[in-house]
């Protein structure tokens, strides 16, 4: 088996079929409403790929086998940094139950390996078996889990922690917290943090509580601490409230860690969930740009920006800077002014 670089023709048959069955996944993990999902799902594939199968950092093969004189599946690999990201991998169904899938990986790490990359990531939905098993037995290690648990109209009364000690304690470690990182005091962060770390041995399944630990570790600079706190706030299931600024610090750690697709895909999903929420814009445009989506990203912070402004010289601009955002590549040949006789 090989990989060659897909076609301009077969790109087009592709993206056809991928942005149906990507909004298809979407609707059956329960992301996306059957309403919105095809939108949804052609703007991602935009985002992702504006110059298709020739977009820079990104690589979509055609998986070929020798005797085969046409394509038996398809391999798009996002690569960066030593680090890929397989966005889509499928082999066509003619050709599945044949070995094909594990050896299509193996030729993916093979080309890997001659690129300089030392880590490949992806994700499958969860109700894809097939591929889940298939990556496990491949040596692929789950390195983050996203679960949800539907709630009845009448949920059940459950056991927690005595709340008013909980919350006091949780309360009093958050304002050590704040006022270290006003006063830039590494101890007094330390010393919230040694708090935090001691609360969890004790309240392990608190979202919140791993919500402000991950912020404790993001203001010391260990970002990559604070991570696996957000990832784990977020699987516990936080309030809205919180929930955005933590698919922020999550979002802002991917990126700044440089793992951009992962950064990508979170804030993606965040803008979408809290539109109104315009921190997650701004750093949404970051990661846009770390992924060379130039346009995307000058657009986004353009437009972010611009309605709260209250300078009065940016305010008489305003009108003109939001066009010129979102026509950013084009340009006039107005005629003269002629004086008529």
């Amino acid at each position: 088996m090989y990989l060659s670089k897909m076609s301009i023709t077969d790109y087009q048959d592709y993206l056809t079929y991928a942005t149906h069955a990507y909004a298809q996944d979407k609707i059956q993990a329960g992301t996306w409403s059957p309403a919105e999902a095809q939108t949804l799902a052609a703007e991602s594939f935009q985002r992702l790929l504006p110059d298709g199968p020739n977009t820079p950092d990104h690589y979509v093969f055609s998986l070929m086998q020798e005797g085969i004189d046409q394509p038996i599946g398809i391999l798009w690999i996002h690569a960066q940094d030593q680090k890929a990201f397989i966005y889509d991998f499928e082999i066509n169904s003619a050709y599945r139950g044949q070995g094909y899938g594990k050896a299509a990986l193996k030729v993916a790490e093979q080309w890997a390996h001659t690129q300089g990359i030392r880590e490949i990531g992806l994700h499958v939905f969860a109700h894809n078996q097939s591929a889940y098993h298939l990556y496990k037995k491949m040596g692929y290690l789950e390195t983050d889990i996203s679960m949800v648990r539907q709630i009845d109209a009448e949920p059940q009364p459950t056991q927690h922690a005595t709340a008013t000690t909980f919350s006091e304690k949780l309360d009093s470690l958050i304002a050590l917290r704040e006022s270290g990182r006003a006063s830039q005091d590494t101890a007094v962060l330390k010393e919230a943090l040694t708090g935090f770390q001691d609360l969890i041995h004790i309240h392990s399944q608190e979202p919140v509580l791993h919500y402000q630990t991950g912020i404790c570790f993001d203001n010391l600079g260990f970002t990559n601490d604070a991570i696996p706190h957000y990832e784990r706030a977020i699987a516990l299931g936080l309030g809205e409230d919180d929930l955005r600024r933590c698919y922020l610090g999550l979002g802002s750690s991917y990126r700044v860690t440089g793992q951009y697709a992962r950064s990508l895909a979170i804030l993606e999903k965040a803008v979408e969930q809290f539109p109104e929420y315009k921190p997650l814009h701004l750093f949404y445009a970051l990661t846009l740009f770390n992924t060379q989506h130039y346009e995307q990203a000058l657009e986004k912070a353009f437009l972010t920006l611009l309605p709260d402004n209250q300078d009065p010289d940016i305010r008489y601009f305003e009108k003109g800077l939001h066009f010129y955002a979102t026509h950013l590549d084009d340009t006039w040949s107005p005629a003269f002014y002629q004086e008529q006789d």
